[in-house]
């Protein structure tokens, strides 16, 4: 059986089964009670494991759906296969406690139960992969990069990557140049309207003289990203 790299982590909510004769788990808002939204922290997860390549059998899509119909502390696999791509993990909670945590116990709540679904459905080798992705979300949190694309030469290197709502607002590209003949690195922040963006902002990376130009992707799907940016774009090193 092919497998497929991650894709994308959804989070639903339900205080029925979630079975195939029930209607769909909805959006996280009416029973999970937060001042935030929990979809950045899915969405940094799923993009942060699809760099390390992290792996499903048949799935590239997991929902996890936050339910009262478990016991405590219990997980499963759901039996709701709308399709092959899609994997439904349920994941009990008692939403009463939940809604009185402060925000932080929330977001770590939020945090571990995704973990905790990625390895319920992870084989042993992909594991390690969990474990690294865990490290690295708890040392960066909000502020995770995920990287996207390298140049380097022997005299430089640019490495593009990005972070997903640092301010739980607006996604952020980081293109980063190191100098490898003075040992100087340079950090540009460019403000985009979605992470998506970035795959169709930078295709191709020149450094010509004193600026680092970035070449947008040429393809109809592309363009509807990037025509709300003046491309290419231009970043003046020092």
């Amino acid at each position: 059986m092919k497998t497929k790299v991650i894709k994308d982590i959804r989070l639903y909510e339900s205080n029925q089964p979630n079975v195939s004769e029930n209607s769909l788990p909805g959006e996280l808002g009416k029973l999970m009670h937060s001042d935030t939204s929990f979809t950045f922290w899915a969405i940094r997860i799923a993009r942060k494991l699809n760099e390390l390549q992290f792996t499903l059998l048949e799935a590239d899509h997991l929902y996890i759906n936050f339910t009262n119909c478990l016991e405590t502390d219990q997980l499963q696999i759901s039996d709701r296969k709308p399709t092959s791509w899609i994997q439904y993990v349920d994941v009990q909670i008692n939403f009463e406690e939940f809604n009185t945590k402060s925000l932080k116990e929330q977001e770590n709540n939020v945090v571990e139960a995704i973990f905790r679904a990625l390895n319920l459905i992870a084989n042993e080798e992909q594991k390690n992969i969990l474990d690294e992705c865990l490290s690295i979300i708890k040392e960066q949190a909000k502020k995770t990069e995920i990287h996207y694309k390298t140049k380097e030469t022997k005299s430089y290197k640019v490495e593009i990557s990005y972070q997903i709502a640092p301010d739980d607002k607006t996604s952020v590209m980081l293109v980063k140049y190191i100098d490898k003949i003075v040992n100087i690195q340079q950090v540009f922040q460019f403000p985009i309207r979605f992470y998506e963006d970035v795959y169709a902002l930078v295709d191709k990376i020149n450094v010509v003289k004193n600026s680092i130009i970035l070449i947008p992707k040429k393809s109809f799907k592309a363009e509807l990203y990037s025509k709300f940016y003046q491309t290419p774009l231009h970043f003046e090193l020092n």
